[in-house]
């Protein structure tokens, strides 16, 4: 077992005192209401992920994004850039990447700290420029040393299910937990997403 450190012990009874009280949950804004504070790097160091806990969130796709993530990936497929190739493959616009929308559970999975060792997905419709994707990850279980499962499902503007996906990883456990609960206390330099810079 690790050696304690009361200044460690203390941020984490400090953070702890200040987290709300429903484990693992995020609050879905309603129509015309900002979202709730994101606190899901304080649930995961607080070891109140669970089974059943869930974060949802939305991101409008630009053509920028497809040009950035083609340029990072090298896929230069005609089917995302092209037009009329779009157009011979039955789309009415040049499509978005599939691994550009899958990676949307990134999101998720970082502010947990969760170390993903799978991830399966289907991509089920396209997703284009101007788009606004909702993704919902749901835990369905963890285990032993932290070993976790979770669903995705990503819906388009209309409703639509645009992705379905099956992650396989890891929750922080013990000194991760310990580090983490550290991070957010002192305002978590490192997570542009962190809780202080949230709208």
């Amino acid at each position: 077992m690790p050696e304690r450190n009361p200044k460690a012990d203390r941020r984490i009874r400090r953070a702890e005192a200040a987290a709300p009280e429903e484990p693992g949950m995020t609050a879905e804004p309603t129509a015309g209401e900002k979202p709730a504070p994101r606190n899901w790097r304080r649930d995961a160091a607080q070891g109140r992920l669970v089974a059943g806990s869930t974060v949802v969130f939305r991101r409008t796709f630009t053509a920028s994004d497809v040009e950035e993530f083609g340029r990072l990936t090298r896929d230069y497929n005609p089917v995302h850039f092209e037009p009329r190739f779009a157009a011979l493959k039955g789309f009415p616009a040049v499509v978005a990447h599939g691994l550009l929308t899958g990676a949307m559970v990134c999101e998720a999975g970082g502010q947990w700290a969760w170390l993903a060792d799978g991830m399966s997905f289907r991509f089920l419709r396209p997703v284009f420029a101007g788009d606004t994707i909702e993704c919902r990850v749901t835990i369905r279980e963890v285990g032993e040393r932290g070993r976790a499962r979770a669903d995705a499902e990503l819906t388009n503007q209309r409703g639509e299910t645009v992705l379905r996906a099956e992650l396989t990883g890891f929750l922080p456990v013990g000194e991760d937990r310990t580090l983490l609960a550290e991070m957010v206390a002192d305002g978590d330099p490192t997570n542009p997403l962190g809780e202080r810079r949230r709208p």
